[in-house]
Formats: structure tokens, C-alpha cells, sequence
């Protein structure tokens, strides 16, 4: 599919930490290893290896993941417009996100980069199991209806538009227009595959308590999205980009 440049790389360029140049170091390594990239392929999609920008850039505009510091929105901003102008010679192509228990911070990136028509998609995407009151709190208590219907939340984005619930996950790739998700799974569609690629317990589907019924749900987004994106037809855009 292409080239992803790392896992949930992080920059820490945060003030309070003392450290000022790691993000503009990141940013010129992404702008380098980009290039290097094209160099040898000029058909592959390069996906960046980030988490989202406020974990890569350790810029913590949500406290404890609530409504977004109007003051710092200004910060993020300007953080995006300094790595969608750092590319050189060649440009990546996709935005990359991990998207657990309905966090918002990545799905700030999608809405914000959507604006921008620049491609995002989730890599990894679930919820975190632990004690009762914790996945409660985390998305409602139950796995299944947290992925088909949401969860009864009102939040605000980093646009400061305010959305009555947590969106289920046809939702979230209808609303901000992501290219993909993908649940943190083994490749095998079953729950009793081996848990060897999960690397995640609390967050994996394999022989998860529920595993058989996530699977199926998982088949029931795929086939809606799929069925979606074969009723829109094929993009203009792309055919025009692939005969030049």
C-alpha cells in the first residue's frame, strides 16, 4: 500500500520541557526521508508515522482530553502550517492516527486537515478494557454499541463547533472525510486467531471476551463504507492526477 514513516513518532517540542528545535528537527527529517523515498519509488503512498499532532508535538490544548483551550488553538495552527510547509522537493501523502475510546485529539487533526484536503486515516482504532467504571467512562461500557452507535457525549472540536454525542465509527469517517480505519487487530478475521500481532491485551480483538462479535461488526462497517464508496463513484480527481 506504501510507506509509513514510523509508529506514533514524537517530537516533544514543548517549551516547559526546555526543548524548543525537536519539532522543527522533525519536520526537516520528514521533509528528508520523504524525498529520499521518491528517489527510488514515485508510486507508493508515504504515510506519516504520527499519533496526532499533540502527541507528536506534546501541545496539550485538551486537559485531560476536555473542550479544547481556545488560547492555545492559535498554537495548533501554527504547528500544522509549519509541517504542511516543510515539505521540499516531494510531499507525503497521508496524515496517519491511532484513535482509542473516542479521543478527541485525533479526530481535531481529521476535522482540521479536512479544511485543508489533506488525506488522514486511523491505523489503529478501538477501546481500552479495564475495570468496569473505566470503560464506562472510556466509551460507554460496551464495545459493540460504542462501535455501531456512539456514545451519548457531547464534545467540541478544535473549530469550536459542539457535537451532541461521540460519533460511532461510519460516523467518523463520514463526517471528517477520512480515507480509512482500521481496527487493532491480528490479520485473521476471527477471534480466535493468534494475539501474536495484537501486542495489546486491553485493546485487541483477538480472543478478546467479545472477540467474534467485533469481527462481525467490523465486517458490517466494512461492507456499509464499501457499499458507500462504490456509490460515489470514481473520483475525477484521481483519473485526472493518473493520466498526466
Amino acid at each position: 500500500m506504501g510507506w509509513q514513516l514510523g509508529n506514533e513518532l514524537k517530537s516533544r517540542d514543548s517549551r516547559r520541557n526546555g526543548i524548543d528545535d525537536a519539532y522543527d528537527w522533525y519536520v526537516d527529517w520528514l521533509a528528508d526521508i520523504t524525498d529520499t523515498i521518491r528517489s527510488i519509488d514515485r508510486n507508493h503512498l508515504i504515510v506519516t508515522g504520527t499519533q496526532y499532532l499533540a502527541e507528536l508535538t506534546d501541545y496539550a490544548y485538551r486537559l485531560n482530553d476536555g473542550d479544547p483551550n481556545a488560547e492555545l488553538a492559535a498554537g495548533y495552527a501554527e504547528r500544522f502550517d509549519r509541517i504542511l510547509r516543510g515539505c521540499t522537493t516531494y510531499c507525503w501523502n497521508v496524515w496517519s492516527l491511532t484513535d482509542y475510546d473516542f479521543h478527541h485529539y485525533a479526530i481535531d487533526d481529521a476535522i482540521y486537515l479536512q479544511q485543508l484536503g489533506v488525506a488522514t486515516m486511523v491505523t489503529e482504532y478501538g477501546f481500552t478494557l479495564g475495570t468496569p467504571d473505566e470503560e464506562r467512562a472510556r466509551f460507554g461500557g460496551d464495545r459493540l454499541s460504542a462501535l455501531r452507535s456512539g456514545l451519548a457525549r457531547p464534545w467540541v472540536d478544535i473549530t469550536g463547533e459542539r457535537h451532541p454525542y461521540d460519533w460511532n465509527t461510519v460516523d467518523l469517517i463520514e463526517q471528517t472525510g477520512m480515507q480509512g480505519v482500521a481496527p487493532w487487530a491480528s490479520p485473521a478475521p476471527e477471534a480466535s486467531a493468534s494475539p501474536a500481532m495484537d501486542l495489546d491485551s486491553l485493546r485487541g480483538l483477538s480472543l478478546a471476551r467479545e472477540g467474534d462479535a467485533l469481527w462481525q461488526a467490523w465486517r458490517e462497517i466494512a461492507g456499509r463504507l464499501e457499499a458507500e464508496n462504490g456509490a460515489a463513484g470514481v473520483s475525477a480527481d484521481c483519473m485526472a492526477f493518473l493520466s498526466e
